[in-house]
């Protein structure tokens, strides 16, 4: 071997020492990393599990409250709730956790640890609800929610980005909706004679849209829901008395059989929702077999719906901070019809 050969492999040798000891260096600056999280109690779950859409309230009600806290993968903690924000990242006090013991094989046996402050982060919640009721809100937020929501909101978007965005969202709405209806045990019969325990619907939908910005979420039904009935509910709003009023209606004969997708964009004061959904009852339909789909709610319309109708569904895929003097969303997105249908 020549002299410049051994130089040549004498410098291999030095990089690939070099090489394993950086990746030594990032790793135990990973384990350190981890081991601070789990000491500053901000605990990170799992997103692939979807949780349950159950009764949507306004977080302010729990304000210095005691609350229960269920996480994605079944951890929760018990504690006073002292502050969130829109991305639902929450500050307990006074906080007492229950989980399971992983160690035992045997007999699994609950443990209770006590922290001082504890901070939950969005993507790891599952439900809040106060420590005594039914009522819970859940995480309307993912990260890829808030990324299509980004462009959404911004108001540079162009028309073309800004449709095919949201019709994104819409069909993430209509799969969670279809997720929330009711299903028996089937067992399907495979290619070569094998068995698979599947699923099958129970009952029929249908849609039903607010014109005109509701119209925008027809074709993401359709794309869920082959041949799928849509109605139409017309409601404007009266120049004299500022209410809502129903101009026209055309429903599918058979509505009251049906579980409805009741759609509109936005949910504001929830007066026009409401109408409609006066409308659908007065057709007979089942208030628990209508779902509200929306892209975007104000806490004030979500407090009045949910009141005057508690056992509609509201599916939403996102909760704003206020309504503002003229009654629009803040921070909001603008007028989602305009921007849609580019008037």
């Amino acid at each position: 071997m020549s002299q410049r050969q051994r130089r040549d492999k004498d410098s291999r040798g030095h990089r690939d020492r070099n090489d394993r000891g950086d990746r030594n260096e990032r790793g135990d600056r990973s384990d350190r990393n981890d081991r601070g999280d789990r000491g500053n109690r901000s605990t990170y779950m799992s997103r692939q599990e979807r949780p349950k859409k159950e009764a949507i309230v306004d977080l302010n009600k729990f304000q210095d409250q005691k609350v229960v806290v269920k996480f994605i993968g079944g951890r929760q903690v018990v504690g006073v709730l002292k502050g969130f924000d829109q991305l639902m990242n929450l500050v307990l006090e006074d906080v007492t956790e229950t989980l399971r013991d992983p160690e035992d094989d045997a007999i699994l046996t609950e443990k209770t640890r006590d922290f001082k402050v504890v901070v939950v982060r969005g993507p790891s919640l599952l439900t809040l609800s106060p420590l005594e009721g039914t009522e819970s809100i859940e995480n309307p937020f993912n990260i890829e929610q808030q990324g299509l929501y980004s462009i959404i909101r911004d108001q540079s978007t162009k028309r073309g980005d800004f449709v095919f965005y949201s019709d994104r969202i819409i069909r993430l709405l209509v799969e969670e909706g279809l997720n929330q209806l009711p299903v028996e045990e089937a067992i399907i019969e495979c290619h070569g004679g094998h068995k698979y325990k599947g699923a099958k619907f129970l009952g029929k939908i249908c849609g039903v849209s607010i014109v005109r910005a509701g119209e925008s979420m027809e074709m993401g039904l359709r794309d869920c829901c082959r041949s799928v009935r849509i109605g139409k509910i017309l409601i404007q709003r009266d120049e004299e008395t500022a209410l809502p009023k129903l101009f026209y209606e055309k429903l599918p004969e058979d509505i009251s059989e049906r579980y409805v997708f009741l759609l509109d964009p936005m949910l504001a004061t929830g007066g026009s929702a409401m109408m409609a959904v006066e409308v659908l009852l007065s057709r007979g339909v089942r208030m628990d077999r209508i779902f509200f789909l929306n892209l975007l709610a104000a806490p004030e319309g979500i407090n009045a719906f949910h009141e005057k109708y508690p056992d509609v569904r509201i599916i939403t895929g996102g909760i704003d901070e206020k309504l503002d003097d003229d009654k629009y969303i803040v921070p909001g997105l603008g007028d989602f019809g305009d921007r849609y249908y580019c008037i």
